[in-house]
This record gives C-alpha cells, sequence and structure tokens, in this order.
C-alpha cells in the first residue's frame, strides 16, 4: 500500500538496508543505509514523476520498500524423476536430485523490479516461492547438459556430484545475479537413480557385474536375486 509521504520528513535506512520509493508500479529512488531528510534533491525520479504536486507542505502518496540485505534465505530444492540415456546400453535411466541452497539480496532495486510484476509482497517466503521453479528448472538442465557433454552415465552422476554440484552452481549464481541476489551456498545432498524399473536394474547390475551387454544378464542371473 502507499503511505502519505511529506517533503521534511525523516528517513531512516538501517545497518546493511537498502530504502526503495515506489509510485504507481515505477521503480522510482533507492537510499542506502543512513539517515535523510527527504526533498526534491535527493527524490528526483519520485518528483519528476509527480511534477508540480510535489512540493510544499502537502503529503504526497507513494510505498517505501525496505530491503534486508544481512538476511540469509535458506531454501531446498528436489526434482521430479526424469530420464538420461545411459550411453553405454541406450536406456533411459529415470533420476533425481536433492539439494539447499541460501541466497541473499545484494541489489533491492533490481529484485524489485523483476519480481514487482508478480507480487507486492516481498516476504522472505514469497521470494523462496518465487524462485523455486527457476532453481529446479536449471538444475535439471545443467545435469542433462553434463551428462550429454561427458558423455557419463547416470548412474555415475552421484560419484561425480562434487564435480556436478561447481557446475551447476556457476549457472544459479549468474541467474540469480540478474535478479540482485547473491548465492551464498549451494550444495547437492544426492543425485538418486530411481531404480525400480527392472531396465534400469539390469543396466546397473550388468555396469557393476562388468557384463558386456545386458542380454549377458539374463544369463548370468537367470537363478540369482538382483543385490538392492
Amino acid at each position: 500500500r502507499e503511505d502519505e509521504i511529506r517533503l521534511g520528513s525523516q528517513l531512516v535506512v538501517g545497518e546493511n538496508q537498502q530504502a526503495i520509493f515506489v509510485k504507481g508500479g515505477r521503480i522510482c529512488d533507492v537510499f542506502e543505509t543512513g539517515q535523510y531528510t527527504l526533498g526534491t534533491s535527493n527524490l528526483p525520479i519520485l518528483s519528476q514523476i509527480l511534477g508540480s504536486i510535489f512540493g510544499g507542505d502537502s503529503p504526497f502518496q507513494a510505498s517505501i520498500y525496505f530491503i534486508n540485505k544481512a538476511i540469509f534465505m535458506n531454501a531446498k530444492f528436489g526434482l521430479t524423476p526424469f530420464n538420461l540415456s545411459e550411453p553405454n546400453f541406450k536406456v533411459p535411466i529415470p533420476v533425481s536430485a536433492r539439494g539447499t541452497y541460501s541466497i541473499r539480496v545484494s541489489d533491492g532495486k533490481k529484485l524489485l523490479i523483476n519480481l514487482s510484476g508478480n507480487t507486492t509482497d516481498f516476504t522472505i517466503e514469497k521470494i523462496r516461492n518465487s524462485f523455486k521453479s527457476l532453481v529446479c528448472t536449471n538444475v535439471k538442465t545443467e545435469i542433462i547438459n553434463i551428462s550429454r557433454n561427458t558423455n557419463i552415465s547416470p548412474i555415475e552422476l552421484e560419484t561425480q556430484i562434487t564435480q556436478v554440484n561447481q557446475a551447476v552452481k556457476d549457472k544459479i549464481i549468474l541467474i540469480f545475479r540478474e535478479y540482485g541476489l547473491e548465492v551464498e551456498h549451494f550444495v547437492f545432498e544426492a543425485i538418486p537413480v530411481i531404480d525400480d524399473d527392472p531396465k534400469v536394474q539390469n543396466v546397473i547390475f550388468t555396469r557393476v557385474n562388468g557384463s558386456g551387454t545386458i542380454a549377458d544378464w539374463g544369463a548370468k542371473t537367470k537363478d540369482q536375486v538382483i543385490p538392492t
């Protein structure tokens, strides 16, 4: 909502905060940490929008958002299973991924510009929810790219989790910066293979036991139980 504000009013912006004036959905003037006496000199964009209305003792209306840049927003991500091709056997292997990350605001103006069309409620929970699908989509895309470009088997992705984590984190950092956010922490907890499909079990068993083809697996395991 918009508040009534008068020229000459005092504005106090706390440590690690930004105060951002918004009028009619337009991002206007930004104040960093400090104490200010509001006037035409430090509200140039807002004064231009309001024109002759702006000035004197009459109050004007605008919204002020206080952005705390010190708060770390912790969140989790988890992907629904998706298929990756096993390069040796050409069998689709369903995998998933889960992990945690934390972000903080580095540029409040950029964040409001990107999110103001979707919401006016900039709580930590709202920001987390706004980026949930973005994180999952890009994590999935990067895992697919890594698997394709390195020709690594989906079964072996988790053994390379440190390298996969760094590659995905580098991409996520760039994406969040476009929104005025910095990634402080990003860690994969697991990249599990969903092995409830017999074909997937066959591939896993064949790779573990060094058989050359999946057909060999049938001969080897006629009277065996696949280890889990």
